[in-house]
């Protein structure tokens, strides 16, 4: 969850992509291209997004595609209630908000490839069947759309939970005084086993930030145990086991090694986003599945991370 900024089908089933349509200069990168996809919505919280996406394709030398999904609103009564006010073509104004968050990132960086999609799907849905094709998706920590009724930050909780690539939920601007771009990554380990796609991408992470890493492991003491000290220690070995191998594979990144005492790991890596640029946490895989769910931790995060 970054500080300083925030494969399903639709709703009754059908493909997003069936009614997908798209702006700008979209033939310049096919669809099936790797890119850095993020959601707008075209409000002042989505600008901070907009804008570390950007920097995070110039980063990663990467295509960016700015994706807007819009529900249109079908007139008619309902249970004898007046009809729901609608747009009649909501595209305009939506293609013109596309078009603006494109320009935007192409005068900041100006060899960036960045082309615009339109859905007229939900949000979530066009973005978890966006994130089948893309490198990493990026939308902010609130409901993107605007729609009444939507929930504080159900559309980032249903990409973290659906997405088929690493996301990142950018959370409300950070007023402290250094830049996210300055502050370390953070990654929660879970000794002895971690989720390598959290760690990896933590790393990589950190090395285009050029930023240390910090691997944390949340120990909670035996309370049988008669001496805590030592438990501590070993708890400190394994981390430092665990991560030798991702060490060595980036050497380029200084890593150092953090043993948090608390019953919580959500509670570790919340208080630790407070002085982090990002926090990488994984998903949990459902077996029978294979399907991912948003664990404690991740849903702690993009509601919670400073």
């Amino acid at each position: 969850m970054n500080r300083h900024n925030g494969g399903t089908t639709a709703d009754d089933g059908r493909p997003v992509a069936d009614s997908r349509r798209m702006t700008g200069d979209h033939d310049r990168t096919g669809a099936s291209d790797r890119a850095v996809v993020v959601g707008v919505d075209g409000s002042a919280p989505a600008t901070a997004v907009l804008d570390l996406a950007a920097a995070e394709a110039v980063a990663g030398e990467l295509p960016l595609r700015i994706v807007h999904g819009h529900l249109t609103l079908r007139p008619g009564p309902v249970g004898g209630a007046p009809a729901t006010p609608y747009l009649t073509d909501p595209q305009v104004e939506c293609r013109r908000m596309l078009d603006r968050a494109a320009a935007r990132v192409r005068r900041a960086y100006p060899d960036l490839v960045a082309t615009t999609r339109f859905t007229q799907s939900p949000a979530a849905g066009a973005l978890v069947e966006e994130s089948k094709t893309a490198a990493l998706l990026v939308v902010g920590c609130r409901g993107l759309g605007g729609f009444a009724g939507l929930l504080v930050g159900s559309v980032s909780a249903q990409v973290a939970a659906h997405a088929h690539c690493p996301v990142i939920v950018v959370r409300p601007a950070w007023t402290g005084g250094t830049p996210a771009s300055e502050t370390p990554v953070v990654v929660g380990v879970s000794a002895p086993r971690p989720s390598d796609a959290a760690v990896e991408f933590a790393f990589d992470a950190a090395a285009r930030r050029g930023v240390p890493l910090i691997a944390l492991h949340a120990w909670s003491p035996n309370p049988l145990a008669e001496d805590f000290a030592a438990e501590e220690d070993q708890a400190a070995c394994v981390l430092a086991e665990v991560m030798s191998g991702w060490a060595d594979k980036h050497p380029q990144v200084p890593v150092r090694h953090q043993i948090r005492r608390g019953d919580q790991p959500v509670e570790v890596l919340v208080g630790a986003s407070a002085t982090a640029g990002l926090v990488v946490a994984g998903s949990r895989v459902r077996a029978a599945t294979q399907g991912v769910l948003l664990g404690a931790v991740g849903h702690a995060l993009i509601h919670r991370a400073a």
